[in-house]
């Protein structure tokens, strides 16, 4: 090969050498992270309060008819030993079925606020996913984590300050 040629493909190299380094000084490294709770905090804690206070007055509505029911079941117990036999029976079924009907609602007041609680929750998180990447996108940041699995960190390297700007 002659002269000319070795002093091209050299800068060639070189030049190739220089762009990769530009443009990896230019991409931010180092692992960041969001502080999940306080983010959860500050963005959802009054819809979950919300929904607490929703559920908090549907239990006290059941708390009511337990106790009305318990009050039933008194007076059946203390009355049944004078009722004819059909009436006690149908009595004793009716106490049986509410008792039955109440249980029921407890469950299924009990399946909504859980599902409810979630959806929420999986708000936030698809939420927290959504501004968390524009932020790397726009940063140039290869990894995000939740503070809660990080031992240790500077702390200009949280982001939840950003990321819940972003989600507001």
């Amino acid at each position: 090969m002659n002269q000319l040629a070795k002093r091209i493909i050299v800068s060639l190299l070189c030049g190739c050498a220089l762009v990769t380094a530009a443009s990896s000084e230019s991409r931010v490294t180092g692992v960041y992270f969001v502080d999940m709770e306080a983010a959860f905090q500050e963005s959802s804690a009054s819809k979950m309060q919300k929904l607490q206070n929703t559920f908090e007055k549907k239990q006290a509505t059941l708390a009511s008819e337990h106790t009305q029911l318990e009050e039933e079941a008194r007076t059946f117990e203390k009355n049944a030993a004078t009722m004819p036999a059909s009436v006690r029976e149908s009595t004793q079924q009716t106490i049986r079925e509410k008792a039955e009907a109440l249980s029921a609602k407890r469950a299924k007041l009990s399946q909504d606020q859980y599902q409810s609680e979630n959806e929420i929750r999986s708000a936030f998180i698809q939420s927290v996913s959504k501004a968390s990447k524009e932020i790397a996108q726009k940063k140039g940041i290869n990894l995000i984590l939740p503070k809660q699995v990080v031992l240790f960190a500077e702390a200009d390297l949280d982001l939840t300050a950003e990321v819940l700007k972003v989600m507001n």
